[in-house]
């Protein structure tokens, strides 16, 4: 029988992404998407979940179908996307946009094709080793955003890849996540049944119920059993009395005490002996690595973030957007592998010191000298957010145009998300919608005024596409290509004028 302890470490800052990439748009998801109603993903009393393929450029992607006669309060899906507006991080699944009507709720999801953890039961030490990392990076990141997931199990960690020997995962369904304030306590009784901490059935909370949950899990990677096996309500007895069977399982297992203290530490019933999830990182089960290192170009890398520095600050918000809605691409790989090295806290974001540390590691000396006199002005022009951090989203953006081709149908994607107020141009208003409150009317109207050429103080569609010319130059593909979604009479004389330019 196991209850062991840990010791908390400090927090890390609460870094919050300000540019607003997720749009809700009022009418038909169907307008833009073709929905696959004979391939649901899955179904719920309030939810079906179906593949679908965004017309335009054909990407499959994942769409969350809420019906609102079927709930109680649309308000509960509502929290739903405020969570999911402020996450930005490798391995959490990523909402793209959502589209509501009347009757109707539906997010835009990232597609994940490998099936949940239960789809390939046993795990080996070192598999688990490879998946647990990862969950702790999210719960990490996600704590750190003072967010609890709070239904965190088997069934809500998703394999990226229908691929056996692919073990990236992610977090998904953020539907009973809520914010909490640091020091305070949560009180209404959520989760499933198995994976649900003693305090929550107590009804008086933190982040550490998370932890416990994530105990529950190894436990079950590695044994392909339960620590509390009950099917009926003794099973809360059972996780009440934090009574359950370690050495047995280990032992016949050949399991290794790394594992077994991992557990231990985790389902333990005090929560503040159970580690945080940056403490769970250093601990000797997740610290004796067998993972591969990346292939990153770093030299490579630190170029094109010199290049996006000098961007025009539209053009940084334009290839964020871009960045967001590739952030499923096979082709974002390297780039989430690259980021995921540079942040060795674990924080989900990079500082100053993390671009210095890994650069001068990897970069050759000539390059390196360069780079101490220039990187502190290139991070602050990354940091689009002014979070005195670079998100994920941000790293991408500043890399993105180096690692895919950048096609017209994308970028007017990006330029439609910018128009808010549906006008087929990009006003100071649709601007201050997407960057918030960070940035002030004067900032605002510089923001305009750097790309509006004819002096009407709205960015029109060819304004707005020169800004991408070189690179679009560059993929070969600079040609009118026809678009099912520009309506806009706007948008229409915009990208005629753009190709009689060209």
């Amino acid at each position: 029988m196991g209850c062991g302890s840990s010791t908390d470490a400090p927090q890390a800052s609460q870094i919050a992404s300000n540019v607003n990439v997720i749009i809700v748009k009022k009418k038909a998801v169907e307008e833009e998407y073709d929905i696959k109603g004979d391939e649901v993903l899955g179904e719920g009393t309030f939810a079906t979940v179906a593949n679908c393929t965004l017309k335009t450029t054909g990407e499959e992607r994942a769409v969350k179908i809420i019906h609102k006669s079927r709930v109680n309060d649309v308000d509960d899906f509502r929290n739903e996307l405020r969570i999911m507006r402020v996450l930005d991080h490798p391995h959490l699944m990523a909402c793209y946009e959502v589209f509501e009507t009347k009757t109707q709720l539906k997010f835009i999801l990232e597609k994940l094709d490998g099936g949940s953890l239960l789809k390939r039961l046993p795990y080996s030490e070192l598999n688990a080793q490879q998946v647990i990392i990862q969950i702790c990076k999210g719960l990490a990141y996600l704590h750190d955003q003072k967010i609890m997931h709070r239904d965190l199990k088997c069934e809500n960690i998703m394999f990226v890849k229908d691929d056996l020997s692919d073990f990236t995962i992610k977090l998904i369904d953020f539907g009973l996540s809520k914010k909490f304030k640091r020091g305070s306590t949560l009180h209404d009784f959520v989760g499933t049944p198995y994976t649900l901490a003693p305090e929550v059935m107590l009804e008086d909370y933190n982040e550490k119920a998370d932890m416990w949950s994530l105990g529950v899990i190894t436990y079950i990677m590695l044994t392909n059993r339960r620590p509390f096996p009950a099917l009926d309500d003794s099973l809360y007895d059972q996780i009440d009395s934090c009574e359950y069977d370690i050495d047995g399982p280990w032992n016949s297992l050949k399991l290794s005490d790394n594992s077994k203290e991992f557990v231990k530490s985790l389902l333990t019933r005090d929560p503040k002996a159970r580690p945080s999830a940056h403490d769970a990182l250093k601990m000797p089960f997740l610290t004796t690595k067998h993972l591969e290192r990346t292939n990153t170009n770093f030299d490579s890398l630190y170029s094109d973030m010199v290049a996006f520095s000098k961007y025009s600050e539209l053009k940084k918000v334009g290839l964020m957007i871009l960045a967001h809605q590739s952030k499923g691409l096979e082709s974002m790989k390297n780039l989430r592998d690259a980021f995921e090295e540079i942040d060795k806290e674990s924080t989900g974001v990079l500082s100053v010191q993390d671009f210095i540390g890994i650069l001068e590691e990897h970069c050759t000396e000539e390059s390196r000298d360069t780079m101490r006199e220039v990187i502190a002005d290139v991070y602050k022009q990354i940091d689009v957010n002014k979070a005195n951090a670079i998100s994920y989203t941000e790293f991408l953006a500043s890399t993105l145009a180096s690692y895919t081709a950048l096609q017209e149908n994308q970028l007017t994607q990006v330029f439609e998300n910018l128009d808010r107020s549906g006008t087929g141009y990009i006003t100071q208003a649709d601007l201050s919608t997407v960057l918030g409150k960070q940035f002030s009317r004067k900032e605002i109207i510089k923001i305009v005024s750097q790309v509006d050429k004819n002096g009407d103080g709205k960015v029109d569609y060819s304004e707005f596409m020169a800004l991408f010319r070189e690179h679009i130059e560059e993929a070969g593909i600079c040609q009118k290509v026809s678009s099912p979604n520009i309506k806009k009479e706007g948008i229409r004389e915009s990208r005629a004028s753009l190709f009689r330019e060209s």
